[in-house]
């Protein structure tokens, strides 16, 4: 069990925008929201984008960071966000996980404010410091109530600019990052790497060599106008709004403006080699794979219609290799973001090869029938739609649609189009995506025991 959680612990960091686990409901309900199946004539009729449309504000401060404010009535916190372009590492691989021991000392306070004092701010002001480290860019950001805001932004501005940066700190958080580290993740990430040295862990991994003098370093990188843009996202008046942007300009306009290197992808498509991979054995491990395979460019058309058949691919790799076989403990499929997207599919403790991944792409390919994709297509889409529309109810989780929709599509409030989108795709764009990315083109890794 313990080792079950590790694996999803880390897949829950890897996977952004989509992530379905066994959604087998065809109800339509998801957090609350029945969502009905219309089909709309134009992007204007649809009645999420419609409304939301209009409710975002952009800016720039004075030294040319962007600001893009989204108000949302339903919201009873308020949470502002820093995303940063993500910059090459000098070994992509070895220094894995630098951007995340970064991100984590930052938020544990500076010579002003202690990191007791922070924890105390957190019980007391409801407010929350996070951290998101994805392929492409990170995110560092807090959430509080509103009336608290111009106080906590100040601050977590200081943690920002001035973090404490403790070596002792460094040294307990590495710790605790490596003993989380999955084998398993980190061959996968070795295959990524072999080929292209895009694909940095977003995680450390045993092998990894990041030390305290990278970190203070990669720290003083951050502070680069240049890289940032910065989203916020609440239950704001039009004061509340310009109010925000004078704390905002008061606290981040002294960041300078310079020329950086960003992280692009080299290769259009991964080129994998074996069809099974297998990671040295360790005593008193379970069993487990991850299959990957390239999917389309994220948030585009492709992409959505891959976003709706990761539910298929759930239910059946589900039934056919837990239920059918009891071959596992959990299936799923998810999405490893980044502008060359890589699907992945977990499955923990499978008993052996032939059980979980013998005939399972045949399978696949004769289940994935558009007949059988039509009949529950429409209850996947309200599933999907649903997922995306409830982003609105908490800011936490707008400002995660806000950041994806800008880095991929370039705009901050493209994700408002996807219901629109979701309702126009068809059952013959679903089969289209598996057999073009996914139909016997996934690569499977598998720890533990087995042998060739």
């Amino acid at each position: 069990m313990i080792k079950k959680n590790k694996i999803v612990l880390i897949l829950s960091l890897l996977f952004s925008e989509v992530l379905f686990f066994n959604c087998a409901s065809t109800n339509g309900i998801s957090g609350g929201t029945r969502i009905k199946t219309q089909n709309y004539d134009s992007l204007d009729e649809e009645p999420f984008y419609s409304q939301n449309a209009e409710t975002f504000f952009e800016k720039k401060l004075s030294n040319g960071i962007p600001v893009i404010i989204k108000k949302s009535k339903n919201q009873n916190s308020c949470a502002v966000r820093l995303v940063i372009d993500s910059v090459p590492l000098s070994d992509s691989f070895n220094k894995s996980g630098l951007e995340k021991i970064t991100l984590e000392l930052m938020r544990k306070g500076t010579s002003k404010y202690s990191e007791l004092y922070i924890s105390s701010m957190e019980y007391t002001d409801s407010t929350v410091f996070t951290t998101k480290v994805h392929q492409d860019y990170l995110e560092y950001g807090i959430s509080s109530q509103k009336d608290r805001l111009d106080t906590v932004v100040e601050i977590f501005a200081q943690t920002f600019k001035n973090p404490l940066m403790d070596e002792a700190e460094f040294n307990e958080i590495t710790d605790q990052l490596r003993n989380s580290a999955s084998p398993l993740l980190t061959q996968v990430y070795k295959i990524l790497n072999s080929q292209d040295k895009y694909f940095s862990p977003c995680y450390l991994t045993e092998q990894a060599s990041v030390s305290y003098k990278d970190v203070l370093d990669y720290q003083k990188g951050l502070l680069n106008a240049a890289r940032i843009t910065i989203i916020a996202s609440g239950n704001f008046s039009d004061e509340d709004v310009e109010n925000l942007y004078k704390v905002l300009e008061n606290n981040f306009s002294s960041l300078k403006k310079f020329n950086y290197r960003k992280k692009q992808p080299s290769k259009k498509l991964v080129q994998y080699g074996e069809k099974f991979t297998f990671v040295e054995k360790k005593a008193y491990q379970n069993i487990s794979a991850l299959g990957f395979a390239d999917i389309p460019f994220p948030l585009g058309d492709s992409y959505i219609s891959y976003a709706l058949l990761s539910l298929y691919l759930d239910d059946l790799i589900y039934s056919h290799v837990k239920e059918k076989h009891s071959a596992a403990q959990d299936a799923g499929t998810g999405v490893l973001l980044s502008k060359l997207n890589i699907g992945i599919i977990s499955i923990y403790d499978i008993s052996s090869v032939d059980k979980a991944t013998s005939n399972l792409n045949e399978m696949l390919e004769n289940s994935l029938t558009e007949d059988f994709i039509e009949k529950k297509l429409d209850s996947y889409k309200r599933i999907y739609t649903s997922f995306v529309m409830n982003s609105e109810i908490k800011a936490e989780k707008t400002l995660d649609q806000m950041a994806s929709s800008l880095v991929y599509c370039g705009d901050a409030k493209e994700y408002l189009k996807r219901p629109y989108k979701i309702s126009k795709i068809t059952a013959a764009q679903v089969r289209e995506v598996f057999d073009k990315y996914l139909n016997g083109k996934i690569c499977w890794v598998i720890n533990n025991i087995m042998t060739k």
